[in-house]
């Protein structure tokens, strides 16, 4: 029953993205004001230290810190992960007009769907490394993290973060054993 009672909640929760989502250019070329809500995944999903581990867990909070604000500058302001939580990572990206931004949001769901849950269950017992590296190898190869632009290595984003976002996440996801 519990199942069903999920599933049918998921489907309730399904939501679009927010309207009014910038075009590339736009977002490039606008300065956004603010900063994203902070999101600590340890703290909406606990087991996740379980699995993971501590050493792990500092890493993903680090990841995830990035793809938040990869989130929120390029979607001036409107994507968060705080916002992709309270929608349980149901949403569609048919009407998100930047390339970026819909692959940072399928890598979110991905995310999610792997590290933060264990396929939306809590995570049991510690994994093993190999465990971890299984977890982990399909987020490495991500089409959504490929498909990111390497280009703009000046702006905003890359100034908030020291960096390119899709060179940030690869050297985040490396160091995840």
């Amino acid at each position: 029953m519990n199942k069903l009672r999920r599933r049918v909640l998921e489907k309730l929760a399904q939501m679009s993205a927010p309207n009014n989502l910038p075009t590339e250019e736009a977002a490039k070329a606008k300065p956004v004001a603010g900063s994203p809500p902070d999101f600590a995944p340890e703290n909406f999903y606990p087991t996740m230290i379980r699995g993971f581990g501590f050493r792990n867990t500092n890493i993903i909070n680090s990841l995830s810190d990035a793809l938040n604000q990869g989130l929120y500058f390029n979607s001036d302001g409107k994507v968060n992960l705080s916002w992709m939580r309270s929608v349980n990572f149901n949403f569609g990206t048919d009407n998100v007009p930047s390339v970026d931004l819909k692959n940072l949001m399928g890598f979110a769901k991905q995310l999610h769907k792997s590290v933060y849950t264990n396929n939306g269950e809590d995570f049991k017992k510690a994994l093993t490394s190999e465990e971890i590296a299984k977890i982990v190898a399909p987020l490495k190869t991500s089409t959504f993290i490929s498909n990111l632009s390497n280009t703009n290595p000046v702006g905003q984003l890359s100034a908030k973060l020291g960096g390119n976002i899709k060179t940030i996440i690869n050297n985040y996801l490396l160091q995840i054993q």
